[in-house]
């Protein structure tokens, strides 16, 4: 019996220390330096380094990562009434474009959400834009399709102001936060807002004619925290863990002058230096008893657990497929872990 807790005990050591990591930030980089543009690994502390994922056209109006896809945004609302907006597809895989959207004219200005959020499972893009007249915002969906040069936006709902940083967590609950830099509880099928608390950060926001703010968001499924980027009124873009329940936003780094983060996404951590392998075949038995084999086998009726999709973060219903050899034999007596 000892052994058995002892067992279990170290199970659940593992289980905490791999939960505890900190989550791989991803995320458009746009420098006004010699930086190249593209999707980076973001660092979270002082000592971290940018890793280039892929380079893509500088992502002016942020990013967001769906379905293994990442949809670079570029915003022009210097030179026209209207603006532009041009989205632009990149498989994820190769980093390679697939096909890009090009909106100008009056509903340009309904596809310049300053941020944007993948809702968990349906993986319906969230974005606030300004409305078509730009005399006030709205919560829309939309669609940026990777193979052809179609997008589609539909409105959910009329908002009270506009929202530069928008994140789902994995109940489906969507936060942001304004210019201001007020948190909110956001009713995604409603839009009404119920407002949190101050970060006591206030965002940039520019534009000739239609405002963008500078900031992104993405909310870590293991840990339920938010990390914000955001650059300020003054000084340099930083990157912030925000507490959900009170609004309480804590600086982790700031980033050198000259760089701006947007489309933030997590993707799973890859393993510390010198870390040994996944273990890929585990075997408790207890010995001198009756067995029950627990095993999930690809065929009908196999099990099915829900799990984080490791590119967007976004929660789906996926196989879980063992062969004979990975069964749990369970019985009373004499416990033991093989790895």
């Amino acid at each position: 019996m000892k052994q058995l807790i002892i067992t279990c005990l170290a199970l659940a050591s593992a289980v905490t220390e791999v939960s505890a990591q900190t989550p791989s930030i991803c995320g458009s980089v746009v420098s006004s330096g010699s930086m190249e543009p593209g999707v980076y690994q973001i660092p979270t502390s002082a000592s971290g380094q940018f890793k280039l994922l892929g380079a893509t056209e500088k992502a002016s109006g942020g990013g967001v990562m769906c379905d293994d896809v990442y949809y670079v945004n570029e915003l022009d609302n210097s030179h026209s009434y209207y603006g532009t907006a041009k989205t632009q597809a990149y498989d994820t895989e190769t980093w390679t474009k697939l096909n890009s959207v090009y909106i100008n004219g009056s509903p340009a200005a309904c596809f310049m959400s300053s941020d944007y959020a993948v809702e968990p499972i349906s993986n319906r893009i969230f974005g606030c834009a300004p409305n078509a007249s730009r005399d006030g915002f709205e919560l829309n969906t939309y669609v940026f399709n990777p193979v052809s040069t179609n997008a589609e936006r539909t409105q959910i709902a009329t908002v009270s102001r506009q929202l530069g940083a928008l994140a789902f967590d994995k109940t489906g609950q969507l936060y942001g936060i304004d210019q201001g830099g007020t948190l909110y509880k956001v009713d995604k099928n409603s839009g009404d807002m119920t407002p949190v608390g101050p970060t006591s950060v206030t965002a940039k926001a520019d534009g000739e004619f239609i405002s963008y703010i500078h900031s992104s968001a993405v909310i870590d499924d293991k840990s339920g925290k938010m990390y914000w980027s955001v650059t300020p009124e003054t000084g340099s873009c930083a990157l912030y863990e925000v507490d959900l329940a009170t609004a309480s936003a804590t600086k982790l780094r700031d980033f050198d002058a000259g760089i701006e983060v947007t489309g933030l996404y997590i993707t799973e951590p890859e393993a510390a230096p010198g870390a040994p392998s996944a273990a890929t075949e585990l075997d408790v038995r207890f010995e001198s008893a009756s067995r029950h084999n627990l095993c999930g086998r690809q065929h009908g009726g196999g099990s099915h657990l829900p799990c984080a999709c490791k590119r967007c973060g976004n929660r789906q219903r996926q196989s879980i497929c063992q062969s004979n050899k990975n069964m749990a034999n369970l019985s009373a007596g004499e416990g033991r872990l093989r790895v």
